[in-house]
Protein backbone atom coordinates (compact mmCIF):
# COMPACT_ATOMS: atom_id res chain seq x y z
CA UNK A 1 0.00 0.00 0.00
CA UNK A 2 1.47 3.24 -1.30
CA UNK A 3 0.10 6.79 -0.05
CA UNK A 4 0.96 10.07 -1.44
CA UNK A 5 2.22 12.15 0.99
CA UNK A 6 2.00 15.82 1.14
CA UNK A 7 4.53 18.23 -1.02
CA UNK A 8 7.45 17.17 -3.35
CA UNK A 9 7.37 13.43 -3.18
CA UNK A 10 10.06 10.51 -4.35
CA UNK A 11 10.09 6.81 -4.38
CA UNK A 12 12.46 5.00 -7.01
CA UNK A 13 11.66 1.38 -7.18
CA UNK A 14 14.17 -0.96 -9.14
CA UNK A 15 13.36 -4.51 -9.76
CA UNK A 16 16.19 -7.35 -10.80
CA UNK A 17 14.33 -8.85 -14.12
CA UNK A 18 17.22 -11.01 -14.59
CA UNK A 19 16.72 -14.28 -13.14
CA UNK A 20 19.87 -14.24 -11.19
CA UNK A 21 21.93 -12.92 -7.78
CA UNK A 22 23.93 -10.31 -8.67
CA UNK A 23 22.66 -7.31 -6.47
CA UNK A 24 25.49 -7.15 -4.40
CA UNK A 25 27.62 -6.60 -7.23
CA UNK A 26 25.56 -3.84 -8.50
CA UNK A 27 26.32 -0.19 -7.27
CA UNK A 28 23.66 2.55 -7.36
CA UNK A 29 24.32 6.62 -6.96
CA UNK A 30 21.30 9.38 -7.14
CA UNK A 31 20.95 12.90 -7.20
CA UNK A 32 17.59 15.04 -7.19
CA UNK A 33 17.45 18.38 -8.10
CA UNK A 34 14.34 21.37 -7.32
CA UNK A 35 14.76 24.45 -9.06
CA UNK A 36 11.69 26.53 -7.60
CA UNK A 37 10.16 29.09 -9.39
CA UNK A 38 8.27 32.05 -8.77
CA UNK A 39 5.26 30.61 -9.54
CA UNK A 40 5.57 28.09 -7.31
CA UNK A 41 5.83 24.90 -10.01
CA UNK A 42 9.00 22.99 -9.86
CA UNK A 43 11.34 21.89 -11.92
CA UNK A 44 12.92 18.64 -11.08
CA UNK A 45 15.73 16.85 -12.21
CA UNK A 46 16.48 13.17 -10.95
CA UNK A 47 19.37 11.33 -12.08
CA UNK A 48 20.51 7.79 -11.26
CA UNK A 49 23.15 6.03 -11.55
CA UNK A 50 24.27 2.28 -12.23
CA UNK A 51 27.53 0.20 -12.51
CA UNK A 52 27.72 -3.26 -12.47
CA UNK A 53 30.97 -5.35 -11.57
CA UNK A 54 31.76 -8.74 -12.71
CA UNK A 55 30.31 -11.44 -11.03
CA UNK A 56 31.81 -14.88 -10.34
CA UNK A 57 31.57 -18.14 -12.78
CA UNK A 58 30.00 -19.45 -9.39
CA UNK A 59 27.45 -16.87 -9.09
CA UNK A 60 23.54 -17.97 -9.72
CA UNK A 61 21.09 -17.60 -12.10
CA UNK A 62 19.60 -17.90 -15.51
CA UNK A 63 19.71 -14.20 -17.26
CA UNK A 64 17.24 -11.62 -18.49
CA UNK A 65 14.21 -13.38 -20.22
CA UNK A 66 15.46 -17.03 -18.12
CA UNK A 67 18.64 -16.57 -20.14
CA UNK A 68 16.99 -15.74 -23.94
CA UNK A 69 17.87 -12.38 -23.35
CA UNK A 70 21.96 -12.80 -21.93
CA UNK A 71 23.58 -14.73 -19.64
CA UNK A 72 23.69 -14.99 -15.73
CA UNK A 73 26.13 -12.17 -15.50
CA UNK A 74 24.38 -9.61 -16.97
CA UNK A 75 21.45 -7.32 -15.06
CA UNK A 76 18.17 -6.46 -16.13
CA UNK A 77 16.32 -3.30 -14.53
CA UNK A 78 12.64 -2.43 -14.63
CA UNK A 79 12.28 0.99 -13.38
CA UNK A 80 9.95 2.58 -11.57
CA UNK A 81 10.06 6.23 -10.35
CA UNK A 82 7.35 7.69 -8.47
CA UNK A 83 6.17 11.76 -8.24
CA UNK A 84 3.85 13.22 -6.87
CA UNK A 85 0.27 13.88 -9.72
CA UNK A 86 0.19 16.08 -12.06
CA UNK A 87 3.67 15.94 -13.04
CA UNK A 88 4.43 16.55 -16.39
CA UNK A 89 7.30 14.79 -17.46
CA UNK A 90 9.64 16.51 -19.81
CA UNK A 91 12.61 14.20 -21.48
CA UNK A 92 13.79 10.79 -20.33
CA UNK A 93 16.99 9.08 -21.23
CA UNK A 94 18.58 5.96 -20.21
CA UNK A 95 15.38 4.16 -19.85
CA UNK A 96 13.24 1.76 -22.88
CA UNK A 97 10.10 1.79 -22.77
CA UNK A 98 8.14 -1.01 -21.05
CA UNK A 99 6.38 -4.01 -23.19
CA UNK A 100 2.15 -3.91 -23.48
CA UNK A 101 0.55 -6.70 -22.48
CA UNK A 102 1.00 -10.15 -24.48
CA UNK A 103 4.81 -9.10 -25.90
CA UNK A 104 7.52 -11.33 -25.00
CA UNK A 105 10.15 -8.56 -25.29
CA UNK A 106 9.92 -5.06 -24.05
CA UNK A 107 9.75 -2.45 -27.08
CA UNK A 108 12.23 -0.23 -27.97
CA UNK A 109 11.79 3.85 -27.19
CA UNK A 110 10.47 6.40 -24.45
CA UNK A 111 10.00 5.79 -21.04
CA UNK A 112 6.16 4.97 -19.93
CA UNK A 113 4.22 7.37 -18.00
CA UNK A 114 0.87 6.56 -15.76
CA UNK A 115 -0.86 7.25 -12.83
CA UNK A 116 -0.78 4.92 -10.61
CA UNK A 117 -1.42 5.06 -6.32
CA UNK A 118 -2.42 8.90 -6.70
CA UNK A 119 0.89 9.85 -7.93
CA UNK A 120 2.52 10.05 -11.49
CA UNK A 121 4.72 6.72 -12.46
CA UNK A 122 7.74 7.16 -14.65
CA UNK A 123 8.92 3.47 -15.94
CA UNK A 124 10.92 2.03 -18.06
CA UNK A 125 13.71 -0.87 -18.48
CA UNK A 126 17.94 -0.86 -19.28
CA UNK A 127 20.16 -4.18 -18.84
CA UNK A 128 23.75 -3.98 -18.62
CA UNK A 129 26.54 -6.28 -18.62
CA UNK A 130 29.82 -6.59 -16.00
CA UNK A 131 31.72 -3.42 -16.21
CA UNK A 132 29.21 -1.08 -17.83
CA UNK A 133 27.45 1.72 -16.14
CA UNK A 134 24.05 3.40 -17.05
CA UNK A 135 23.13 6.47 -16.28
CA UNK A 136 19.04 6.95 -15.75
CA UNK A 137 17.96 10.66 -16.13
CA UNK A 138 14.31 11.92 -15.91
CA UNK A 139 13.08 15.79 -15.71
CA UNK A 140 9.61 17.11 -14.94
CA UNK A 141 7.92 19.85 -13.51
CA UNK A 142 5.67 19.77 -10.63
CA UNK A 143 2.38 22.34 -10.32
CA UNK A 144 2.59 24.32 -7.50
CA UNK A 145 -0.85 22.83 -5.70
CA UNK A 146 2.18 20.46 -3.97
CA UNK A 147 2.91 24.04 -1.73
CA UNK A 148 -0.88 23.97 -0.25
CA UNK A 149 -0.03 22.12 2.70
CA UNK A 150 2.05 25.03 3.88
CA UNK A 151 0.54 27.89 2.42
CA UNK A 152 2.27 28.09 -0.25
CA UNK A 153 5.41 28.58 1.83
CA UNK A 154 6.70 25.86 2.55
CA UNK A 155 8.57 23.29 0.47
CA UNK A 156 8.35 19.58 1.65
CA UNK A 157 10.30 16.69 0.17
CA UNK A 158 9.48 12.92 1.07
CA UNK A 159 11.65 9.99 0.11
CA UNK A 160 10.51 6.65 0.06
CA UNK A 161 12.82 3.60 1.05
CA UNK A 162 12.58 0.39 -0.96
CA UNK A 163 13.22 -2.55 0.99
CA UNK A 164 16.64 -4.10 0.38
CA UNK A 165 17.48 -1.20 -2.32
CA UNK A 166 20.86 -0.59 -3.61
CA UNK A 167 21.35 2.77 -3.01
CA UNK A 168 22.39 3.73 -0.14
CA UNK A 169 21.43 7.69 -0.30
CA UNK A 170 21.15 10.39 -2.41
CA UNK A 171 22.58 14.32 -3.47
CA UNK A 172 19.81 16.53 -2.63
CA UNK A 173 19.79 20.34 -3.92
CA UNK A 174 16.72 22.50 -3.80
CA UNK A 175 17.39 26.16 -5.93
CA UNK A 176 15.38 29.12 -5.42
CA UNK A 177 15.38 30.99 -8.44
CA UNK A 178 14.30 34.63 -9.94
CA UNK A 179 13.67 35.97 -6.71
CA UNK A 180 12.62 32.95 -4.85
CA UNK A 181 14.78 32.54 -1.62
CA UNK A 182 14.70 29.21 0.84
CA UNK A 183 15.44 28.91 4.41
CA UNK A 184 17.04 25.33 5.35
CA UNK A 185 15.44 22.89 8.30
CA UNK A 186 17.48 24.77 11.06
CA UNK A 187 16.18 28.26 10.01
CA UNK A 188 19.62 29.85 10.15
CA UNK A 189 20.71 30.46 6.83
CA UNK A 190 18.33 32.30 4.11
CA UNK A 191 19.79 31.93 0.37
CA UNK A 192 18.49 30.52 -2.63
CA UNK A 193 20.51 26.62 -2.55
CA UNK A 194 20.36 24.32 -0.04
CA UNK A 195 22.55 21.11 -0.74
CA UNK A 196 22.53 17.83 1.63
CA UNK A 197 23.29 14.28 1.78
CA UNK A 198 19.99 12.12 2.60
CA UNK A 199 20.53 8.65 3.86
CA UNK A 200 18.33 6.10 2.66
CA UNK A 201 18.40 3.70 5.71
CA UNK A 202 14.78 4.56 6.20
CA UNK A 203 12.18 6.68 4.57
CA UNK A 204 13.26 10.67 4.71
CA UNK A 205 11.62 14.05 4.99
CA UNK A 206 12.63 17.13 4.54
CA UNK A 207 11.59 20.51 5.01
Amino acid sequence: RLKPRPGDFLYIVDDNRSYNEIGRYLDQWASYRADILPNLWIDSTLTIRYRLHPSPVSVQGQGPCEGRCGNKHDFRDVVRVLVPSGAIVQRTAGLERLSPPGRTRPARGSSGVARAYGLTQISGWFQMSPGQTRTVSITYRIPPNEFAFGDFKQYRLTILRQPGTRLKGMSVSIQGTNGVHISPPAGAFIGTRYHTWVGLDRDQELD
